[in-house]
Parts: C-alpha cells; sequence; structure tokens
C-alpha cells in the first residue's frame, strides 16, 4: 500500500492482525501505492524549558491518532517537527496527509515579572516569580488541542518554583511553595504491538531540588525541563494497515483453508489391505466390512470387533482365556 523505500518498515502482529507499519523520523514524501484505509499517528515536537533554575517546563508535542482513514493512491508530503535547541522556544508543528500535530509551547524564565507560558500543542509552565516583591501567579501556556501547562508559585529563594509542562495524558503540574510542578503525563499507545509511553510534558524546577522525572521522557515530543534538566524531543510519524489474508489451498494431507476459516493439521495415513489412505480434503472412505472365519468374528461396517486372547496357542474370547486360566484342563466351547 506505501512504497517503504522512505522510512522503516516491519511486520508487527497486533491482536492476532498482521500490520505493515511504518516509522518516518525525517521530512519526506510518502508514496501511497494503492487505495485502501490505514492507521496512523502524528506526534509534534516538544518545546524547550525556560532558561534558569526556577523556570517552567515546555509543553510536549501534540499526538494526533487517526484510525481508518481512507485515502487515494498519490504523494503524500511528511513534515516532521523538530525539536528547538535554544531554551524558550516552541516545538516544530508535524503534518502528513493533510493533518497537523502541533509542537508544545514553551515553558519561561524563572525570575521574569510576566511570565506567563507558551501556548503549543500542549502549553508551556509558567516560569517562577523573581525577588522583587512579584506577587502574580501566572498561568502556563495554553494547550490547543491538548493540555494547559502548570501556572508558578511566587516566593522567596527555594520556596518558588516553576509549573510544568502539558502533556498528552494531562496539564502540567502547578507548582506551590517549595515545589516545582511535574511535567503532564504521557499517553499510552499500542500502536507498534508493545505499550509505549509517548511524549509527557517538561517539569518546571525551584532552586535547589532538581525537576521531578515523569514517565516516557527521551520518547518522540517529549517536553523539555527547565534549565536543560532534559532535551525537548523531535517529532516523528507512525503508519500501518492490515494486511490480507491469503486463502490455502488444499493438497494431499493438507484441507483447504478459506479465509475465514482455519486448517487443522492431519496426519498422513497410508492405505494398506483393507484400510484406504486419507485423501486430501481430510475425509475417511468407509472402511468395508471384514469377512470372519475360523476364529476370527466378522467386523460389519457399523460394528465392531470382540476382543480376542491368545492363550496356549490358541484364540479365545475374554471369557475363554479366564476359563483356560482357571483350569488347565478344560478344552473350549
Amino acid at each position: 500500500m506505501f512504497d517503504e523505500s522512505t522510512g522503516v518498515w516491519s511486520t508487527v502482529r497486533i491482536d492476532g492482525v498482521a500490520y505493515r507499519l511504518g516509522i518516518l523520523t525525517a521530512s519526506a514524501t510518502l508514496v501511497k501505492t494503492a487505495a485502501g484505509a490505514f492507521d496512523a499517528v502524528l506526534i509534534g515536537a516538544g518545546g524547550t524549558g525556560g532558561d534558569a533554575t526556577e523556570g517552567g517546563g515546555g509543553g510536549a508535542g501534540y499526538v494526533l491518532q487517526l484510525a481508518g482513514r481512507t485515502l487515494p493512491a498519490g504523494s503524500y508530503p511528511i513534515t516532521i517537527g523538530a525539536a528547538p535547541t535554544a531554551a524558550m522556544q516552541k516545538g516544530g508543528d508535524t503534518s502528513a496527509f493533510g493533518l497537523l500535530a502541533p509542537g508544545g509551547g514553551l515553558g519561561t524564565r524563572g525570575g521574569a515579572e510576566n511570565s506567563i507560558g507558551g501556548d503549543g500543542g500542549n502549553g508551556g509552565g509558567a516560569g517562577a516569580s523573581g525577588t522583587n516583591g512579584q506577587s502574580t501567579v501566572y498561568p502556563g501556556g495554553k494547550g490547543n488541542p491538548g493540555f494547559d501547562g502548570g501556572r508558578r508559585a511566587i516566593g522567596g529563594t527555594g520556596t518558588r518554583g516553576g509549573g510544568g509542562g502539558g502533556g498528552n495524558g494531562g496539564p502540567g503540574g502547578d507548582a506551590s511553595p517549595g515545589n516545582p510542578g511535574t511535567g503532564g503525563p504521557p499517553i499510552v499507545l499500542t500502536f507498534t504491538g508493545v505499550s509505549v509511553a509517548y511524549a509527557p510534558g517538561g517539569s518546571g524546577g525551584r532552586s535547589g531540588a532538581a525537576p521531578v522525572r515523569p514517565e516516557g521522557v527521551g520518547t518522540w515530543g517529549t517536553g523539555g525541563a527547565t534549565n536543560g534538566a532534559w532535551a525537548a524531543q523531535p517529532g516523528a510519524v507512525m503508519v500501518r494497515y492490515a494486511l490480507p489474508v491469503t486463502p490455502i489451498t488444499g493438497g494431499g494431507t493438507l484441507p483447504a483453508m478459506t479465509a475465514a476459516g482455519r486448517a487443522t493439521v492431519i496426519s498422513p495415513v497410508a492405505g494398506g489391505g483393507d484400510l484406504p489412505a486419507l485423501t486430501g480434503g481430510g475425509t475417511l472412505v468407509p472402511i468395508a466390512a471384514i469377512t470372519g472365519g475360523a476364529d476370527l468374528p466378522a467386523l460389519t461396517g457399523g460394528g465392531s470387533l470382540t476382543p480376542l486372547y491368545l492363550a496356549r496357542g490358541r484364540i479365545a474370547t475374554a471369557e475363554h482365556s479366564r476359563s483356560w486360566t482357571r483350569d488347565p484342563g478344560r478344552r473350549f466351547t
């Protein structure tokens, strides 16, 4: 369905269904070679945090999920959002198939008077107040369409702190006196066949304390922590489509399997004497009747053999064999 010269491709199995999975981490043109439905995940890049110990955390890039999207064959430009390297920068937007996953908002500087967090796919956290009597508790940036960043806390050194950036699983944490805001939680997806936590927000900080590290730091779209405690991460695009089920034609000892059915493995049975061979369709031909003679009873098509035993060189039924064993002098009746 897609030209696999772009991206990294593999086959994965999810809930018994085989998918072809492609991962793109660089901007390119993806060629769709045939019409059909597919799933996709677009992840924007994370924003960076403030440039001081008490700054706000960067917001995570937004994670956009598409299920059962149908597009005709053609060429589709893919733009991967870049992660900024300087402090207090918004993350780059990721776009594909005519849709957009915005980058995360920036976290603002600690000690600044007007330090509202930056807006983005998920909002950045607000930097802490300064030492000159600031008393306004500024909010974090707005998340659109994601979650907001956390507000700052005011106070003296060691007390004031920056808010956390919004994550894809929830808003950034608000700072409180003595406690900086933690980055918002990630979103957990099993798109690749395994459970992965993607794109948490960056955490804010305070003097004398390291930012709290949320789950999923380092995955695509992660928001950067204040003062570079960890870096913002770039975006990505993932696509997958279900592989068709190919019917298996029966032959030999393997019965045919339809797209909706399941083949039962049958061991070959070699025919001989009165036992016919097992056919490729998985059905035994009825065994012909066996004519009795001498000490062998007859077997009819729907009957059964009476168990026979060998006693002193003669064939006997169970009753006769017991009698012979109890009284060796007795003869068969």
